[in-house]
């Protein structure tokens, strides 16, 4: 149904409807008699959620009860007649759920399985995209390794928009994907491809190496190999 709640009265005839305007009377009751005798001049915002079961389970979910969420604000004023001070015209808002980003929620969004840790060595405008897809599809991003800077030229390829360019970009990469998602360590300065590749790589996981326009996907065993074999890291 059209959600159009907006006043205290509203509220009340939605309730009626859902078939739960006895319970909402009894809480508005106990609200009253829980602040009578004190005073607060500020307003404070009551929540007041009403619980309507459907036939079936919801989209996206194992329940049938939907949650119908909305904000009023009580005002205990000295000498008040009521808790509502515009009675049954007390403007009331809807409310919703917003649910914080987690690894879980993008992988769920996105339909992509849940990856192993992975490190990310070279953000350049390949690195970057990958690291970013990767990040907003739920994997966590345990490292993130490159020795240049972001630089106004980067701007024509590279998955970061920056105002100012005075950082790293594996800093400036591993600050996106905290935002996205979980953190990311970041590394940078001129040290051997092997250090990077050693330091860098999850306990569990595997290693992007984005550099020179070509990607290879390795797990950590298979990197340690060819590092002890004196043939470097995988490009």
């Amino acid at each position: 149904m059209p959600e159009t709640v907006d006043t205290l009265a509203r509220l009340k005839e939605r309730a009626a409807e859902l078939g739960c305007s006895r319970g909402l009377g009894v809480f508005l009751d106990s609200l009253e008699r829980s602040w009578e005798g004190y005073v607060l001049e500020a307003p404070v915002p009551i929540g007041i959620i009403l619980c309507a079961r459907k036939p079936e389970h919801l989209v996206g979910s194992i329940s049938n009860i939907e949650l119908l969420p909305y904000l009023v604000d009580i005002k205990a004023l000295k000498g008040r007649a009521a808790l509502f001070a515009a009675g049954d015209t007390e403007p009331v808002v809807p409310a919703m759920q917003i649910d914080a980003t987690n690894p879980a929620l993008l992988r769920d969004v996105s339909g992509a399985p849940d990856f192993a840790p992975v490190s990310i060595l070279g953000c350049g405008s390949v690195g970057s995209k990958m690291a970013m897809h990767l990040a907003r599809s739920g994997v966590t991003i345990g490292a993130v390794s490159d020795n240049g800077m972001l630089r106004p030229h980067n701007m024509a390829r590279h998955a970061l928009a920056r105002a100012s360019f005075a950082g790293s970009r594996a800093c400036h990469r591993a600050c996106a994907a905290r935002t996205i998602a979980r953190g990311a360590r970041w590394r940078s300065g001129r040290r051997s491809s092997q250090e990077q590749a050693t330091q860098n790589v999850p306990a569990e996981g595997s290693a992007l190496c984005c550099q020179h326009n070509s990607i290879a996907r390795r797990p950590r065993s298979s990197l340690g190999d060819r590092i002890e074999a004196g043939q470097g890291p995988v490009r």
